[in-house]
This record gives structure tokens, sequence and C-alpha cells, in this order.
């Protein structure tokens, strides 16, 4: 039988290590981007350019999707933009028409997942996120002489972040709306959990590395690490929210106390590591993709600790 699956964000440099992994695992990936001018376009057993994911560009981009799915046959969505996949989402009822799944969380738990401040306030019972404010509701009392954080409720990775203190707040007083979210500045050790869920929301693997060196916002050198307290933090939080499919949450550790800064509803950039670690996880991963059966294996004794390296490698392709 042939498996098909589209994986959406192929410019982005990390995605080659899970289309090759997706390929060694005899499952054909359709890339879909904005642009195919990128070595995962050159790597993808086909290519198509999809519209970006926004209000003005919705009809079209499910339409194509909906085209690739068909002439394709393709059984699931691994998507990479939270938007593109809120939108996926949004039609998961008309995708599972074509019997194609969108390996994601339901459009409901996107909502939360996806709105930091939403996820703060859904979690925070739970898992300590530090001390934080919708923008609007910040001023200089409650700065007082701490450094903050601010940052989208909706955005991903470091864009829009910025460093405010007493000395540069009134500067910033434009974006004290609520459209961001204000958290305490938090310094530490950064650590990253990669997570499996089936499609009834059991936790199935969850194996914590730590990113050892960042490069623009990706780790270019990380460690699976032995860590029961990050794990049961992550059962904790599939207690709260529902998930499905693949899913990582970052951490920072200050002064032995783990704190969430952020939950990404897809496969992380350093995630490939995860994978080559624990073999359950890897099945697992493959199994879902294929309908076929997995099994429970969360205990941090079902990963190696494996150290990642990374580096560039070119692909040359004669375009006279």
């Amino acid at each position: 039988m042939n498996y098909t699956v589209i994986r959406s964000a192929i410019s982005s440099l990390p995605s080659v290590g899970i289309i090759q992994l997706l390929q060694d695992n005899n499952i054909q990936v359709i890339g879909t981007d904005l642009s195919l001018m990128s070595a995962g376009a050159n790597v993808v057993d086909t290519a198509y350019i999809v519209p970006k994911a926004n209000v003005e560009n919705e009809d079209f981009l499910i339409k194509k999707y909906s085209e690739i799915i068909k002439k394709n046959r393709v059984s699931s969505i691994l998507s990479g933009p939270e938007n593109e996949i809120l939108y996926l989402a949004k039609y998961e009822h008309e995708f599972a028409k074509l019997s194609c799944n969108i390996f994601h969380p339901n459009l409901n738990a996107l909502k939360i997942i996806t709105d930091k401040y939403l996820l703060y306030k859904n979690v925070n019972e739970k898992l300590n996120c530090g001390e934080f404010y919708l923008a609007n509701e910040f001023n200089a009392t409650v700065c007082g002489n701490k450094n903050w954080i601010l940052k989208p409720r909706n955005g991903r990775g470091s864009m829009g972040i910025q460093l405010l203190n007493k000395n540069n707040l009134s500067q910033n007083n434009s974006l004290l709306n609520e459209k961001n979210i204000i958290q305490e500045e938090l310094r530490g050790q950064e650590f990253t959990v990669d997570f499996l869920c089936d499609f009834d929301g059991q936790l199935l693997n969850c194996v914590p590395r730590k990113r050892e060196v960042i490069d623009s916002g990706i780790a270019v050198a990380a460690t699976t690490v032995k860590n029961s307290e990050l794990i049961n933090l992550v059962k904790e939080i599939c207690n709260i929210i529902s998930f499905r499919g693949f899913n990582c949450i970052q951490f920072i550790e200050q002064k032995g106390c783990y704190f969430l800064t952020d939950l990404n509803p897809r496969i992380g950039g350093g995630s490939i590591l995860s994978l080559r670690a624990c073999a359950s996880l890897k099945q697992n991963f493959i199994n879902l993709l294929k309908s076929k059966p997995v099994k429970l294996n969360i205990d941090e004794g079902s990963f190696d600790t494996v150290s990642m390296f990374r580096y560039y490698s070119e692909i040359y392709k004669n375009t006279n």
C-alpha cells in the first residue's frame, strides 16, 4: 500500500530531516510552501506552491490543498505555520471527506494553544507560567524594577518580541494593547519536550531535550535528557488540553523550577533529535500516519540520551 502525506513549510531548513525520515519509512512526501526555491523542495517527491494562510486567501488555500489531496491521494497533512494549521483545522471535516486527516489538535484546542494569553490562563494552575499580563493591563506600577518580555499573543518564534523595563516602557506605549502579552523575563536553561498523541488524545510518547546552542531560534546543538519532572508536566497539560499528532512544548528552568514559555501544535525545528533518539516515538509516528496500531511508551527509559549537532549542507541543481 502507498502512503502519502503533505509536509508544508518545506523552505524551513530543519524540514529536510523530517522529510527524509518519512521517505526512509516508505512514505511519499508532497511538499508545499510559498516558494519552491529551497532545499526542501528538491528533496520531497513532489512540490507545490500554496498561498499564504490569511483571511484574503482562505478560500484559495483550501481549494489548493483539496486539489493536491485529490491528485496525490494524500492521507495526512503535517503543517508548519500556526496560521495555516488553524485554517486547515477549520476545514478538517471537508478534508476527512477526501480521506485525509489533519495531524494536529482540533480547532477548539488550537484556539487556546496558539493564543499565549489563553494558554497561560488555562494551564497556570498546573504549570508555572511566571507572572504575565495582557499588555493593555500593564503599567509602570506593575513594571517596577523588573525586566519583562512583550510578545504577540498569536505569534511564533522570536517575531515581535521586545524587552521592556522602566527605562523604555513609555517609548513602547503603542505596543501596550490587547494583541500582545507581557511575561516576566525568565533566564535559564531552555528545554523542549516533544510529545505524540493519538487521534483520541492519548499521550503515546514524550521526549525532553536540552537546547544547548541556539541559532536564529533553532537548536543547532541539543541533547535528549531523562527528566521525569518535564514528562510529568506534559502529562498534566495533556489532561487540560486535547492534543492530536506531534506537538512540542518549551520550558525555561530557573532556580530549579520549570516555566512554560511556548507550545507548538506541530513538529518542532529540533524534533528530529527526539525521533532519532526514541525508536518508539518514531515507530508510533510512522504508524499513526499509516493508520497502524500504536503502543503507549511514555517512560523516560524509552529513549536514549543522544546529542545532535547541525551544519549546513548543499544541494546543487543544473538550471541551464
